[in-house]
């Protein structure tokens, strides 16, 4: 028994050794003040002597220029007994394996006014991490990291208000500071390298980013990108569809990465994107509203009371690269009187194959296949550039017509996007219009009205014609 207790001692007394040979390699500055060493104090380096090591060219030159070495007071006291040099010896008289390991939760940390200032956003995370931290060499390189981080972003924002791009980026949310510091370095090169003046928002850890480009066309594209963890970006960009928002994400990817592939996304898209603005220009669009360049689809109006849906599909593109200005592939469905929709339908499956021109705009495509002219807005009735507007709504009622149920053009049914009316009275001298969904309570309501399996047959609520509605 004596025996084992000495080899335990010997045991804890290494332990004790190899703790104060860790703290005076790593943090020589920082010494006990206290002598059972329950309270250490002195000064911790932080800057270009430690961010120089092992940092690319760039890195170096800018610590180097702006981050240059600062000794930070720090004063850790009231360490548990656990920690302290004495009893990690006086432990020896222990037996194997019985040894605490309270950490440093009960442990008090004072700074310097400097030090204070620059963690006074995050003291939440310096708690935890002392918390979290088993020795006190651990806590201080924790401590170190964060300090570093926060002194290497305040030189990254001095030297762009210097070169002419400052910006006052978002206070950052504590917690993100726990990114590790070799990430957040190599997020910083890569937007020097690709260029800070092409970045409308970089919060204070590099943790949100947004970048800014232009295409041929002089249209503005963003892209938002947000670290969820090293090497794992959460990306989003502004005006390409959700069905184009395709990323990399194949092992690890850099903030380069995603730039670049983004950059070829907007150059593969721009027939994409100028087929939209043709029919945006041309036509008189029902929906959407916004007209973004994100949604892929457009209903324009054909005649009074007929519309047709057009539908692109820019994830082709993607596959074909830059280059090719030829249209993205195209599907359409018509909606309104049932007469003249198949009419329009046999019309557009017979002469699609031979008119159709992949190298001409989308509306001439349109227009030839359909064999008449896209009407434009009536001058004085809608606005394009304020499609949304009060006389705008009222045009769009008269040549739509609004539901002759509900009275209303558009119809909040849970979906992505609001129902219109698509249902029609036959009689010529009635053809008023309904939503699918308003004509259906009707006749569900009406005692003369019958179901055949997902059909029912009824009668127009305003001529008493027979009308027939599918589910």
């Amino acid at each position: 028994m004596l025996a084992k207790r000495r080899r335990v001692a010997a045991s804890q007394s290494q332990r004790s050794w190899a703790h104060l040979s860790d703290l005076q390699q790593e943090f020589p500055l920082v010494l006990p003040v206290k002598p059972d060493c329950s309270a250490y104090a002195g000064y911790i380096k932080c800057g270009d002597s430690r961010l120089g090591a092992g940092l690319c060219t760039s890195h170096r030159r800018h610590a180097s220029r702006g981050n240059a070495e600062k000794l930070l007071w720090v004063a850790v006291s009231s360490l548990p007994a656990a920690l302290s040099a004495k009893a990690l010896a006086d432990q020896g008289q222990q037996e194997e394996g019985c040894v605490p390991s309270a950490g440093l939760c009960a442990a008090k940390l004072q700074c310097c006014a400097e030090l204070q200032d620059l963690l006074s956003d995050c003291q939440a995370l310096v708690q935890e991490r002392m918390a979290a931290s088993e020795t006190l060499v651990q806590f201080l390189r924790e401590l170190q990291n964060i300090a570093e981080r926060k002194l290497f972003f305040t030189s990254f924002q001095q030297q762009e208000a210097v070169e002419g791009s400052a910006r006052e980026p978002p206070k950052a949310d504590a917690e993100a500071l726990a990114m590790p510091l070799p990430h957040f370095l190599e997020v910083a090169d890569d937007v020097r390298a690709i260029g800070a003046h092409k970045f409308t928002l970089l919060s204070e850890n590099l943790e949100v980013l947004e970048y800014s480009t232009l295409d041929s066309h002089g249209r503005c594209h963003r892209l938002s990108v947000r670290w969820v963890a090293p090497g794992t970006p959460q990306v989003v960009a502004d005006r390409v569809p959700d069905e184009a928002q395709v990323w990399p994400d194949e092992g690890r990817t850099s903030l380069r990465d995603v730039v670049a592939h983004f950059e070829e996304t907007v150059a593969a898209l721009q027939p994409f994107w100028s087929a939209l603005d043709d029919i945006d220009g041309r036509s008189w669009v029902l929906e959407p509203e916004d007209r973004s360049h994100a949604c892929a689809h457009r209903r324009v109006l054909l005649d009074k009371h007929v519309s047709m849906v057009v539908e692109l599909k820019p994830r082709d593109l993607l596959a074909r690269g830059a280059g090719e200005a030829v249209l993205p592939p195209v599907e359409v469905r018509f909606l309104g009187l049932a007469a003249r929709v198949s009419a329009l339908e046999d019309t557009w499956s017979r002469r699609q194959g031979d008119l159709w021109d992949a190298g001409r705009g989308i509306v001439d495509n349109i227009e030839a296949v359909l064999g008449l002219t896209l009407p434009s807005p009536e001058p004085g009735d809608l606005n394009p550039s304020d499609p949304a507007g009060a006389d705008g709504k009222e045009a769009m009622d008269r040549a739509t017509g609004t539901c002759g149920i509900c009275y209303s053009y558009e119809l909040d049914t849970g979906g992505k996007r609001p129902a219109v009316p698509e249902m029609a009275c036959e009689n010529h001298r009635c053809t008023y219009l309904f939503h699918k969904e308003c004509l259906v309570e009707w006749l569900q309501s009406d005692l003369s009205s019958r179901q055949a399996f997902n059909t029912y047959f009824g009668a127009c609520p305003y001529c008493s014609e027979p009308v027939v509605c599918k589910l």
